[in-house]
């Protein structure tokens, strides 16, 4: 089924019920395809010269199934100077891994790393996998961030505006903070000091924090990591014993809590950090990588499904995801409307190589971010102080912007 995703923007709203209504999905495209190298690269190769980029982005995504999905969101972020790591989760069926090789064999910038674990839904041995990927990919010269991702999330900015945003954050991670008061009850009873968790490596040059302590904050699986970041986690630091004790903990959604705690702990010294300041004033910190929704009494679906509260993008959304700041959206299901995906991969396709303007495209929101803004200060200045308070009203007011929109919906952003 054909869908005409100009009048979907243009807010056909009778043709948007329309395609609603029928939703087409994925199902058919599923089991006839050709997988020679040459008939993947003919479908996943941009059709005109690339222009060259000023750095690449490392894109590290979790997989376990829907091989044809994965290769299209592959296409619609392809580069020849971006690298994609791809860590194949145990539960995969022998299909879906033989097609993953293939992608291995047929392109020199993707990764599958022999390693294969059972990731569940409580995200236990998600930050493993992601390590392994990070591993790979620091031995790879020529990217500046790291995007991590889960088999789900649906890629919302084109190659060139992730290297606009990317450029403004400057080296600052970007990963959401957020009070880590329930899934964090339990590990109080164990020492989380450097020392104690064996945390710096005996070649590293880093004595002058060996008394520096994790704190705890809950973010989202999906960041942007600064290469340096990824290098210091690799080489510099050990974080074996601290992701060991993390997965031993039976708690939802374990995977949201190290790189956030990283990310919150100054005092361990993680390149691109933020400061613990603002959560113990009681300020969260927003991100721009993840958008998602959460579904409620009060604001519902459009799409009318979620998985674990959380909302599943259809092609009602079109306009909310063609019109966000974020980076990905969490979640779609290709089995249920992807009707929502294709036009979002043809609108970056036209965005790339038909230069089409993204008129709800502001590099100064991002500019205005507290990581970014505590980054960009701390770097000149370690003894400036950011003020959560001012930071925290300047990114509700941009992003009400897509509250408001969202809610005559029926929905409100969670992130």
């Amino acid at each position: 089924m054909h869908v005409d995703c100009r009048r979907i923007l243009a807010n056909d709203i009778s043709y948007l019920k329309t395609i609603a209504k029928k939703r087409p999905t994925l199902c058919e495209r599923k089991h006839s395809r050709d997988m020679s190298c040459e008939t993947i690269r003919s479908r996943v190769l941009p059709p005109v010269q690339e222009e060259r980029l000023e750095f690449g982005i490392a894109h590290v995504r979790i997989v376990y199934e829907n091989y044809v999905f994965i290769e299209e969101e592959l296409r619609s972020s392809y580069h020849s100077q971006n690298h994609f790591c791809y860590f194949l989760d145990k539960k995969a069926d022998t299909l879906f891994k033989t097609r993953m090789h293939l992608l291995d064999e047929c392109f020199p910038n993707v990764y599958i790393p022999h390693k294969q674990l059972s990731i569940d839904a409580w995200g236990h041995f998600m930050f493993f996998a992601y390590h392994e990927c990070l591993k790979v990919l620091t031995e790879v010269d020529g990217w500046k961030y790291a995007l991590l991702l889960q088999n789900y999330d649906l890629v919302i900015k084109s190659v060139k505006e992730f290297i606009a945003i990317y450029n403004i954050l400057g080296g600052a991670n970007d990963i959401p903070l957020h009070k880590c008061e329930t899934r964090c009850q339990n590990l109080d009873k164990q020492k989380w000091d450097a020392k104690t968790l064996r945390f710096y490596n005996e070649s590293a040059t880093e004595q002058s924090r060996s008394n520096g302590v994790l704190k705890f904050a809950k973010g989202t699986a999906q960041v942007s990591l600064s290469r340096a970041a990824v290098e210091w986690m690799i080489s510099t630091v050990n974080l074996s014993t601290i992701m060991h004790l993390f997965n031993n903990k039976k708690v939802y959604g374990i995977d949201e809590i190290l790189y956030s705690s990283l990310q919150v702990s100054d005092g361990l010294g993680m390149p691109g950090h933020f400061t613990s300041a603002c959560l113990e004033k009681g300020f969260w910190s927003p991100a721009v990588t993840r958008l998602s929704y959460h579904d409620s009494r009060l604001c519902r679906c459009p799409s009318g499904k979620s998985r674990n509260s959380i909302c599943i993008f259809g092609i009602e959304d079109l306009g909310i995801l063609a019109s966000s700041p974020r980076l990905i959206a969490n979640k779609i299901l290709p089995d249920y409307d992807y009707a929502v995906v294709d036009c979002v991969h043809e609108l970056l396709f036209n965005r790339t190589f038909r230069n089409l303007v993204n008129p709800h495209f502001e590099l100064q929101y991002y500019k205005e971010l507290p990581h970014v803004q505590y980054h960009r200060n701390h770097s000149i200045n370690s003894s400036n102080e950011i003020d959560c308070s001012t930071n925290f009203r300047t990114i509700l007011k941009n992003k009400d912007i897509n509250r408001r929109r969202a809610c005559r919906f029926g929905f409100f952003s969670m992130f």
